[in-house]
């Protein structure tokens, strides 16, 4: 039989009595899932404590947005700039606003351009484009942070600080934006068939000079030029005059960031090769075609020491939606006890076919603890102030990390073929 009957459910009934699951349901309905399931000897087992640990600068705060990308890479980046700054560690930082301000004004322009240049239907364009995630959202990838900067340059937050609508986007302002792009891409499609290709493009330009109008008035209009004032390591107070956010780029990034590489480790592919990240949107620089390097989680780990070797820290993707307590700072595959509740958790072969382990947050390592040559949990910087850092075990690592940023050079230092 296809549908549940009756029968079934008695016997349901029945069993769930007989294995006297009633006094678990008590302490779980009284106390929680996560109180219930955790495992508080873990958290004894993985003590902050790092003999290999990068200096720690400003601590990002993406607040009730989606942006982890955006403030991981900051997080990536701010050492190399602090140094050649010469400033004092902390007292640099970098706007996220100013990146995730040309993020969605890229997007836009993408979004329009795939309308105008593709022979939608109607339900094409609902299906495919409106109701799928699209572009039109605040995650991204790594290439999305360094396409942007590549484009645009940098600047300091004081140049452009975030404010309480950029901090809460989630709460008003990215559907705002979502309102506002999507509709004046539904207008350029009804007039494909009524307009000249130049006066289509005429159109366009029209909205997204809205779409900058919008964007500024609630995030703040980019600067094109900015005065910085810092204080020195030597206590020297420096003054920034007139910059550019491309001559701040220039003259104190040294990072290559084009040269960083996506690392994954996808069991449905073949390893040491590299594969084309899956994207629905493939033919524009802000939403390319992203190249990955698929390695075995062991060589994913050897790179990842050999980068924080190199005093480089080391952007992850990680799986973390049922393993974080707001008061609890560690990352173990032990941590929760789910097989409480009767559950088995998805193995990571398992994880990645189904779709339960993929990169949901974005955030960096920066320390390790190696001991007899083998890394047993790592220091991983967060991109919210509740939890700055995460203690993560190197059974997490195996389990749910799912991707790392790595230096091409450090790739080439260790050997590692690529066929």
């Amino acid at each position: 039989m296809k549908s549940i009957t009756t029968t079934d459910l008695q016997k349901f009934h029945e069993n769930y009595h007989h294995k006297s699951n009633k006094t678990a349901e008590k302490q779980i309905t009284k106390h929680g899932i996560e109180r219930f399931t955790l495992n508080r000897k873990i958290l004894r087992e993985n003590p902050s404590r790092f003999n290999l640990q990068l200096p720690s600068y400003h601590i990002y705060d993406q607040h009730d947005s989606g942006r982890c990308w955006c403030f991981s890479g900051l997080n990536l980046i701010e050492g190399n700039i602090a140094k050649n700054l010469n400033i004092v560690p902390h007292r640099l930082v970098l706007s996220a606003n100013f990146i995730t301000f040309y993020d969605k004004l890229e997007k836009t322009n993408y979004l329009f351009n795939y309308i105008l240049e593709n022979d939608l239907s109607l339900q094409k364009l609902h299906q495919e484009v409106f109701c799928k995630h699209g572009p039109i959202n605040e995650g991204a990838y790594f290439t999305n942070f360094v396409n942007i900067i590549d484009k645009y340059g940098l600047v300091p937050a004081d140049a452009m600080p975030d404010n309480q609508n950029t901090n809460n986007s989630r709460n008003i302002f990215l559907p705002l934006w979502q309102e506002k792009a999507k509709t004046d891409a539904l207008e350029l499609y009804y007039q494909k068939s009524e307009l000249s290709t130049e006066k289509l493009y005429q159109l366009k330009k029209q909205k997204l000079g809205e779409m900058y109008n919008f964007l500024a008035r609630i995030s703040g209009e980019p600067p094109q030029t900015f005065n910085y004032k810092y204080t020195s390591r030597d206590n020297q107070h420096l003054y920034l005059k007139e910059y550019t956010p491309k001559r701040f780029r220039d003259e104190f990034l040294t990072l290559n960031l084009s040269k960083f590489k996506l690392i994954r480790c996808n069991p449905l592919k073949k390893f040491y090769a590299e594969h084309i990240l899956e994207n629905q949107y493939s033919d524009n620089p802000f939403h390319p075609e992203i190249k990955y390097i698929n390695l075995p989680k062991e060589d994913m780990k050897k790179l990842t020491l050999m980068q924080l070797q190199s005093g480089i820290p080391v952007k992850i993707g990680v799986r973390t939606d049922i393993f974080k307590h707001k008061n609890i700072n560690v990352l173990d595959a032990r941590l929760y006890d789910y097989n409480k509740l009767g559950l088995k958790l998805a193995d990571y072969e398992t994880g990645v076919i189904t779709n339960l382990i993929k990169s949901q947050h974005s955030m960096v390592i920066t320390g390790a603890q190696i001991e007899n040559g083998h890394p047993v949990r790592w220091r991983v910087e967060n991109t919210h102030a509740d939890h700055q850092f995460f203690v993560m075990n190197d059974n997490f690592f195996d389990a749910y990390l799912t991707n790392v940023s790595i230096y091409s050079d450090i790739i080439h230092q260790a050997k590692i073929e690529i066929k």
